[in-house]
């Protein structure tokens, strides 16, 4: 009772020395200990547009302290409160308004997060006291949210880059930065276009988000499945091949287009099946890969084989001329299991087991051909023995 008594004393005393300043000074509610005194703080009269787009600016004039008051009052910050849509809760804004405005700054800059109607309040804080300021006069019409950008650039729905890039644009005004962030990652900065490195086989999802302050906006989100498995064949020539031709067949479960090259040759388009002719007896490489929809090239597919069309080498063999009326032969071609032999001008007939005997034989001359087949059946070169 004491201490309001005094208070009540000293605020008569001032207002009596002081004329008119209760209408010039703040005569509202206050809190603190200090000397100050009912009267003794000027109210910031706060002021805010009609409308706005990307952010609000807001401004107060400055709140000041009778000089017949002591210094311990001296002004220190500004607090800036913000109600939505006529709402009776008060909320702390972002931008610069979202923290206290150091004195003697008089402005500050908000970022509401949703379109609506806002009002605002400014809060002058003393060493000891607080003066609170009128509700703003003005509402402020805000249609300046944030919306989700739109992608300019994007990999294919099904892709074989395992380092796409995607671009952006918009999200709507007074953006200040991008956020990015892949399938479960955190959000970070970033610029478009960005740029993705090393992705796995599978399913992926990009977002990116426009940020006002330390608002976010909606985000824009593409899933995409990246696939750089190779093709498969289906058809190839047996390993070695007496065939001086080869057809490979090949597909992929997702991509129609593909290339092939054969050995050191360039890529070129190609169907399957794909024959090539005139081959020179050695080792020959096939690859082919298939294109995404926007050309980039999965893995190869790789087949290597050899040509050996090359006779057959005879390793035992009757002398000539002989007495005798039985004849063996033994031979072998590597890299080969089938052959087959014939007498004179009978039929050939099997003799996989590198070795065949023919008797009793009729005196005179006799000839023994053999020839290898690859797994395809196709024969290599005769070699051809005669004696008597």
């Amino acid at each position: 009772m004491r201490h309001a008594a005094r208070i009540l004393a000293l605020a008569a005393a001032l207002t009596a020395l002081l004329p008119g300043a209760a209408t010039a000074f703040w005569t509202g509610t206050a809190a603190g200990p200090g000397p100050a005194v009912i009267g003794s703080q000027s109210v910031p009269v706060i002021t805010v547009p009609n409308n706005a787009s990307g952010n609000v600016p807001v401004s107060w004039t400055a709140s000041t302290v009778l000089p017949s008051v002591p210094a311990l009052n001296a002004l220190m910050t500004y607090a800036v409160e913000r109600s939505a849509n006529g709402g009776a809760t008060w909320q702390t804004p972002s931008g610069t308004c979202g923290a206290p405005v150091a004195a003697p700054a008089t402005s500050c800059d908000d970022y509401p997060p949703a379109n609506g109607d806002y009002r605002y309040r400014v809060t002058a804080t003393f060493r000891s006291w607080t003066a609170v300021s009128a509700i703003s006069t003005t509402t402020v019409r805000f249609t300046g949210a944030l919306v989700q950008p739109t992608f300019t650039a994007t990999p294919p729905a099904r892709s074989a880059n395992p380092a796409p890039s995607f671009s952006w644009t918009g999200g709507g005004p007074g953006v200040s930065q991008y956020q990015c962030r892949l399938d479960a990652g955190a959000w970070a900065s970033c610029t478009s276009p960005r740029a993705l490195s090393g992705l796995a086989d599978g399913s992926h999802t990009f977002m990116v988000r426009a940020m006002r302050g330390p608002n976010p906006g909606p985000a824009a989100s593409y899933t995409w499945i990246v696939d750089t498995s190779a093709p498969a064949f289906s058809a190839q020539p047996p390993n070695p091949s007496a065939s001086t031709s080869a057809t490979f067949a090949f597909a992929h479960a997702a991509y129609t287009s593909r290339q092939c090259r054969l050995d050191a040759g360039a890529w070129a388009t190609c169907t399957s099946p794909r024959t090539w002719t005139g081959l020179a007896t050695g080792s020959h490489t096939v690859q082919v890969r298939a294109l995404d929809a926007a050309g980039v090239a999965t893995t190869a597919a790789s087949v290597t084989w050899t040509i050996a069309t090359a006779a057959p080498t005879i390793t035992a063999q009757p002398v000539t001329p002989t007495s005798a009326t039985t004849a063996t032969f033994a031979f072998n071609a590597p890299g080969f299991t089938r052959f087959s032999c014939r007498l004179d001008a009978g039929a050939f007939a099997p003799c996989d087991s590198g070795t065949v005997t023919y008797g009793p034989l009729a005196t005179g001359s006799h000839t023994f051909t053999v020839r290898a087949l690859d797994a395809a059946g196709v024969p290599t070169l005769d070699r051809t023995v005669t004696w008597t």
